[in-house]
């Protein structure tokens, strides 16, 4: 079973991006300023949670911009955990209010042990495992039907 993992985990590497998206265009997907998802980082400076129903459905995705982060994970909730601040912590805002602020491309960091992919940012555990955050990306698109996220996922 674990060799079986581990194959999995390689072969989902290798692809080394997953898409997860929503497609549904109508006007009740516009709001601006819902109540948030994320956890309880500083207060956002701004929200940008539907600028992808403004493209145009006959766009490629190589044809415009997507914002993103690098270490997506690796966030002040880390610090929190005792985590090396000033080596490990790439983002101010956990990956959900990220998402809120617009970001749609996320470089995500796992590493596979006893059977879970934990994120990590070099050899510092974030805390967090690869569950916690699709099920942010799940719950933003189900808010936000309209956009797009892209999870590119290295060991």
């Amino acid at each position: 079973m674990k060799i079986l993992a581990k194959l999995l985990f390689v072969s989902f590497l290798a692809v080394n991006l997953l898409f997860v998206t929503s497609c549904k265009k109508d006007s009740s997907d516009t709001q601006e300023n819902p109540a948030p998802l994320g956890l309880g980082d500083d207060p956002l400076p701004y929200q940008n949670t539907s600028w992808m129903a403004r493209i145009p459905d006959t766009k490629y995705l190589c044809e415009f911009t997507i914002p993103g982060t690098h270490d997506a994970a690796a966030d002040l909730h880390t610090s929190q955990q005792g985590t090396m601040k000033n080596f490990v912590i790439c983002q101010d805002y956990y990956i959900s209010n990220q998402m809120l602020l617009g970001i749609r491309w996320f470089d995500i960091r796992l590493h596979y042990s006893n059977g879970v992919l934990t994120a990590h940012h070099a050899q510092y555990y974030l805390h967090k495992n690869f569950n916690d955050l699709l099920t942010a990306g799940l719950d933003f698109l189900a808010q936000y039907p309209t956009e797009t996220i892209i999870y590119m996922i290295k060991q």
